[in-house]
């Protein structure tokens, strides 16, 4: 019935007294195993914080308070923007030194006297993904944390032997407004983590119906990529770009979608969800050869100096075979040398480095 941890310890001397201490030895020993063990079941090996079978209790319990006592609680969702950066560029001894002195910095700040008498837990979900559990009674309680979160990594983070250029994006849903349950509030929190990241990183956002719109539409954009009909929905517009006599140098290719569900859609609304999902290789082939398609019928008409530029999905740059398929097509269309530009986004440098060099070397080398 859980009165007491142990049998009692016998103190006789006799044979039975003797074997009674050997039980209370050993069920002691195997009490204590039994502890162990769940402390590990519950702790992330790495960063020594509670995991996500931790946090997941310790928020249920916080909300039935919640409940009971007509409070709030908050899920802050963390997500350190270009770790994967840091473990290309650095390696993952570094990315790992970067996980554990970020989870010291949000333990210290959980222990300032304005969070600790409130009932809070951080722990770490996965790889850069951390949580905050927060029980308090005025909602300006969590933007005063998310904003010192975020304010951890103004100028990158500094670890004993790296300063990594990584900054936080933060997302924030409370009960009872943005949820009832802890599945609505997870789904929530991490809605707006994203937005935090796709409105420029290194910033927090709160959970909002307008949040919410956004990630609705991603999802049905999301989805129609996955069975877009390249030759029927996209087609190609050509911006000229000129000299100061208004002379046409050359040509941008930007990329136009008009999807039956949806309507039309931009490229900078579709292209960062094509390349989170993997899409992009169909897209980016599709664009290259019928730009490539159209250069003879363009510099006849403008003049055989012109140039065409072509955007390169950022997510392309690590992959292997990318300069090949497209060295290949440049011979398919007999394109001359220097007709193509390629136009690369800041994004690439969050690639592995040393693939990317080699990608441009391979393209610089066949002319482009």
């Amino acid at each position: 019935s859980e009165k007491q941890t142990n049998i009692q310890r016998p103190v006789g001397k006799d044979e039975v007294s003797r074997l009674g201490v050997k039980f209370y030895d050993l069920y002691e020993q195997l009490n204590a195993n039994l502890r162990e063990s769940r402390t590990l079941a519950v702790t992330d090996a790495l960063t020594k914080l509670p995991n996500r079978t931790r946090f997941q209790e310790f928020a249920k319990r916080a909300l039935v308070r919640a409940w009971n006592q007509h409070t709030h609680v908050s899920l802050i969702y963390i997500d350190l923007d270009n770790f994967k950066f840091v473990n290309d560029r650095l390696g993952h001894e570094a990315g790992d030194d970067l996980l554990r002195y970020a989870a010291n910095a949000f333990q210290k700040l959980l222990q300032e006297d304005k969070y600790r008498n409130l009932g809070s837990l951080v722990s770490r979900l996965a790889g850069d993904e951390f949580a905050i559990v927060l029980a308090h009674d005025n909602l300006e309680d969590r933007d005063h944390l998310a904003q010192s979160l975020v304010a951890l990594f103004e100028g990158g983070f500094k670890t004993d032997r790296y300063l990594t250029p990584v900054s936080a994006s933060v997302g924030i849903a409370s009960y009872p407004r943005d949820g009832e349950d802890l599945r609505e509030l997870i789904a929530n929190a991490d809605m707006a983590m994203y937005h935090a990241k796709r409105s420029g990183k290194s910033r927090y956002a709160t959970y909002s119906h307008s949040i919410a719109r956004e990630a609705r539409r991603g999802k049905r954009i999301e989805d129609a990529l996955k069975f877009v009909d390249c030759d029927t929905e996209f087609s190609l517009v050509f911006m000229p770009f000129v000299d100061q006599q208004g002379k046409i140098k050359g040509l941008e290719v930007l990329l136009r979608w008009l999807s039956p569900e949806l309507g039309q859609v931009m490229p900078d609304e579709f292209v960062p969800i094509a390349e989170q999902t993997g899409s992009y290789s169909k897209i980016d082939a599709w664009v290259f050869r019928n730009a490539f398609e159209h250069i003879a019928k363009l510099r006849a008409f403008l003049g055989n100096d012109i140039v065409i530029a072509i955007n390169i999905s950022a997510a392309e740059l690590g992959q292997a075979d990318f300069a090949g398929n497209l060295i290949n097509l440049k011979e398919e269309y007999g394109v001359d040398d220097s007709a193509v530009e390629l136009e690369i986004t800041e994004t690439f440098g969050y690639f592995a480095v040393q693939q990317v060099l080699a990608v441009l070397g391979e393209l610089r080398d066949a002319g482009f």
